[in-house]
């Protein structure tokens, strides 16, 4: 019988950039800091590894001689980003900074997926639909008429609310058909 050999994972890195966090945490925790396999030196190594090429590193460095470093350094870093606040500002920017359609829709699948994650890491913060909804009827009003119409048509529906579910709907439907 044939075993199949999958690829090692790889450890993520962080630079220590706010948009970053909520990714790189669930990775590192599900492959690092949960494996009860590894010691507390070895989840130590990991972590300056992922870290050492960013402001996230300034965090740790202090504690990776110690015996009990792992436990201090990895709170010092969830302590310093697990913020929500901090998080849905950081959210918020990027999603305040997603530019709009161009007129051939050369950006359309861009402005998607950016659109997309971020409304997911605020639904995971436990954000409001009511602001995402504000954000949404923000981002269409920057529209022009043309592609207000173009993105908004579906079927004979009339558009009299704009929310972001509807938003994201329809900006899929668009990148499906360009």
């Amino acid at each position: 019988s044939e075993s199949l050999q999958l690829p090692k994972a790889t450890i993520p890195t962080f630079s220590g950039e706010q948009q970053d966090w909520v990714l790189w945490w669930n990775q590192f925790k599900s492959r690092v800091h949960c494996n009860s396999s590894l010691n507390h030196q070895t989840k130590m190594d990991c972590l300056v590894e992922a870290t050492k090429d960013g402001s996230a590193f300034n965090i740790i460095k202090g504690f990776s001689g110690l015996g009990s470093g792992y436990e201090k350094a990895i709170k010092s870093i969830i302590d310093r980003f697990n913020n929500p606040r901090l998080m849905q500002a950081t959210a918020w920017n990027d999603l305040r900074s997603i530019p709009d359609i161009e007129d051939d829709n050369s950006n359309l699948t861009e402005v998607y997926d950016r659109m997309n994650s971020l409304a997911q890491l605020l639904r995971s913060q436990d954000v409001s639909e009511v602001l995402l909804d504000h954000f949404a009827a923000g981002y269409a009003d920057r529209l022009s008429e043309r592609m207000f119409d173009s993105l908004w048509r579906e079927g004979d529906e009339a558009c009299d609310k704009v929310d972001m579910d509807r938003l994201l709907r329809c900006l899929l439907n668009h990148v499906i058909r360009h």
